[in-house]
């Protein structure tokens, strides 16, 4: 254990995480900067539209997401976390955003493109189509067939 905090306060050190409050992975951030929507086919920009002001949120939670258009989630400038249940979704218009924690879950096979300033990934209840694939977080989470699949654990991770 002791290696592992000394792996992540070099990486600190180093400049490779920000050193902000949300280090420790946020799996809640407070709920007036968290929009939680179940969309069962509502049509997310229809949602974020009635959001009062969509531009402060920092997290959004989609339940019921199957299929959903993620590409209204491009235009909230404080976005940091995204959660999606879905068994199918599209997380490639959220390529590149500066995301720090993502889950998917509900079952969806995924495609998980690069976030420059992921910290935390966690596919436990869903697939990565790819594994080997997966963009570097020092915090991952996948069901226990991927960690087969990938034979050793990628390098970053801070445990």
């Amino acid at each position: 254990m002791a290696d592992c905090v000394a792996r992540v306060v070099a990486r600190l050190r180093a400049g490779e995480y920000e050193t902000e409050p949300f280090l420790h992975f946020p799996t809640d951030p407070a709920p007036d900067v968290t929009l939680h929507a179940s969309l069962a086919g509502t049509d997310l920009a229809a949602v974020l539209g009635a959001a009062e002001e969509p531009h402060l949120l920092r997290a959004v939670h989609l339940r019921h997401a199957d299929g959903a258009d993620l590409t209204s989630l491009t235009m909230l400038p404080a976005l940091g976390h995204v959660e999606v249940t879905a068994a199918d979704v599209d997380l490639s218009p959220l390529a590149g955003l500066p995301l720090r924690t993502v889950r998917v879950a509900g079952g969806a096979v995924v495609d998980v493109p690069a976030w420059p300033r992921l910290v935390a990934l966690d596919l436990g209840d869903a697939r990565a189509a790819n594994p080997r694939a997966l963009p570097p977080a020092p915090f991952l989470t996948l069901h226990t067939d991927q960690w087969r699949a990938l034979g050793s654990p990628p390098e970053g991770l801070a445990a």
